[in-house]
């Protein structure tokens, strides 16, 4: 006999709609302020570092990488690809993906990527700044979704990832649209909040090039509340009877553009156009707009801006993970936000390495302490039935740790003389004067901002680059 449960329906819909809401929020959608990833994305470059996959080693083929990445993904291998060509393509400004072979273009929605088994793939050099000192960090991992394997919840990023490259999203009942800014200006800025010095607005810059309007409202929107829609248009040049369209707004793509000319044209709006072609190839995107004898050209370029998506706009809605909470934040906050974390990230970092030092010079301290008594060591070493009984006679001899004992008992016989133990010493020495500089680097905020700027001083000179969508005057 079979008995029925009756179940409040707002208990089933706490139980399950609302994680289920909680997941695609925190696992899937809206990306972390601190390393500007998503879970997916977190995963793929953890699993890349894990099999050392680097800028300066060999590509191996993505269906490799993919199947590393099952390992903490349980998505599957689609989604996987997925996300790694568009870490590999221009939908970013800064690939974090080094690939080899067809990886498609934000710019067209009808040529896929290549099969995972045709292309290669490894990580660009820049994704090094997310990955650096992650070793560091084992206390802040978790296990994965079987629990055979550890990934960490956040990597130390150098740098503002999550305003370096666009990121959009749509959770349950909560959604994220982030656009990209130039890496000069977003580093330029993240030093002024470092001193304290006030930060200057920034209009977006996109992978596909283009203009963006000026709008000092939704600028200045956009700086301190995270939201404000920016209007776009694609970038060109007049040729006769011909207008060559060679950067489109981000948010458009060819074939939008083309079928919304033609459709247009038919529709008698647009009666000045007597063909358009996509010309797409090596030498780089063009669209180009054939006009019909004695057509105004300039007049016709504005047309095409107010019909078809050669205008476009990205609305921004900066919603972020923020201590695993997604929260709407302004440019300024995303960033001072960011810095806090660093600061968490480096004294981390720095109590991991005192950590390493206090453990041996506590060991090089017990050497120390048996240096007058080395004939005593050595034969209680030789004697002894065993270990314990070593570690306990040398206890008794001198007070030392367990610690310090066994590392003396485990010692080569030919190491215990004093020149050996002098050498030591200098090490001990060394040591003690590191742990004094890491401490007083640890407690020191002047002194931790100072190891963040450096940083963003050198990748703005390695790395960084002029705008690639220009600033518009919309007037």
């Amino acid at each position: 006999m079979q008995l029925s449960k009756t179940v409040e329906m707002h208990d089933l819909l706490e139980k399950n709609v609302l994680s289920y809401a909680r997941y695609t929020i925190t696992d899937r959608a809206i990306p972390s302020l601190e390393d500007g990833l998503k879970k997916i994305h977190r995963r793929i470059l953890w699993s890349m570092n894990l099999d050392k996959l680097h800028h300066n080693k060999p590509r191996t083929k993505s269906a490799n990488a993919v199947g590393s990445v099952l390992r903490f993904s349980p998505h599957g291998d689609a989604s996987v690809y997925d996300a790694m060509v568009r870490l590999a393509n221009d939908s970013v400004m800064l690939p974090l993906m080094d690939g080899k072979g067809a990886f498609s273009s934000v710019t067209t929605n009808s040529i896929p990527a290549g099969s995972a088994r045709y292309t290669e793939i490894r990580m660009s050099e820049f994704t090094q700044l997310l990955l650096e000192g992650v070793e560091k960090h084992k206390d802040s991992m978790v296990l994965n979704y079987d629990e055979t394997r550890l990934e960490p919840i956040v990597l130390p990023s150098q740098v503002p990832m999550i305003l370096l490259n666009p990121n959009t999203g749509i959770a349950m009942g909560i959604s994220s649209s982030i656009c990209s800014f130039n890496i000069n200006e977003v580093l330029d800025n993240t030093i002024a909040l470092l001193n304290n010095k006030p930060t200057v607005p920034m209009y977006p810059d996109f992978p596909t090039g283009g203009s963006v309007l000026t709008n000092e409202d939704v600028l200045e929107s956009i700086k301190t509340e995270g939201k404000g829609t920016f209007r776009l248009r694609a970038n060109y040049k007049i040729n006769k009877n011909e207008i060559d369209f060679y950067e489109i707004p981000y948010t458009t793509t060819r074939e939008a553009i083309i079928n919304s000319v033609i459709k247009r044209v038919e529709d008698g709006e647009l009666n000045e156009v007597a063909n358009i072609n996509d010309n797409t190839g090596v030498k780089g995107l063009e669209i180009t707009v054939t006009a019909k004898r004695g057509a105004n050209m300039e007049q016709l370029v504005e047309k095409l801006f107010k019909l078809t998506p050669l205008e476009s706009t990205f609305s921004g809605n900066f919603m972020v993970l923020l201590d695993d909470k997604p929260v709407q934040l302004g440019t300024d906050d995303i960033l001072k936000n960011w810095i806090q974390f660093r600061i968490k990230t480096i004294i981390a970092e720095i109590e991991y390495d005192l950590n390493i030092k206090k453990k041996r010079g506590h060991l090089l301290l017990g050497l120390h302490k048996v240096k007058d008594k080395l004939t005593e060591v050595v034969q209680i070493i030789r004697n002894s039935k065993n270990d314990k009984e070593a570690i306990t006679q040398l206890q008794t001899l001198v007070e030392l740790s367990e610690e310090q004992a066994e590392y003396i008992a485990e010692m080569k016989l030919r190491n215990l003389n004093k020149d050996y133990i002098e050498v030591r010493e200098k090490e001990l020495q060394r040591l003690v004067e590191e742990i004094k500089e890491l401490e007083e680097l640890k407690s020191s905020e002047t002194n931790l901002k100072e190891l963040i700027q450096k940083p963003l001083e050198d990748i703005k000179k390695k790395h960084g680059k002029e705008r690639m969508t220009q600033i518009l005057d919309s007037e």
